[in-house]
């Protein structure tokens, strides 16, 4: 087992920019389901029903998953900012060092 992996930045930018894609489109969803509340004049309180009580138990569930679709993403982009900046003081540093010893030599 080793401490070493490699995740190109690009891809968890890549990844935190699809979460929050994502984390949008579930946002619409109520939206869109709630225009149908009422739309048929024949009969429409059977539909206007079944889609009430459908975003009545739907709602939780979505909720909690559009938020922890929004923390993927925010973490994911976070974690790809911390290891570029860790990634660009380490080169740094090592710039630095091996100037120094050069300078020494």
């Amino acid at each position: 087992m080793s401490d070493h992996i490699q995740v190109p930045m690009t891809h968890l930018h890549e990844i935190a920019t699809k979460f929050a894609s994502m984390k949008a489109e579930l946002d619409g969803t109520e939206q869109s389901a709630t225009e149908l509340h009422g739309v048929d004049a024949n009969d429409g309180h059977l539909v206007a029903t079944a889609v009430t009580d459908f975003l009545a138990e739907w709602k939780q569930s979505r909720k909690t998953l559009n938020e922890n679709v929004g923390i993927l993403g925010e973490v994911s982009g976070k974690i790809a900012d911390l290891v570029i900046g860790f990634d660009t003081d380490v080169s740094k540093s090592i710039g630095d060092a091996a100037s120094k010893m050069k300078e020494n030599q």
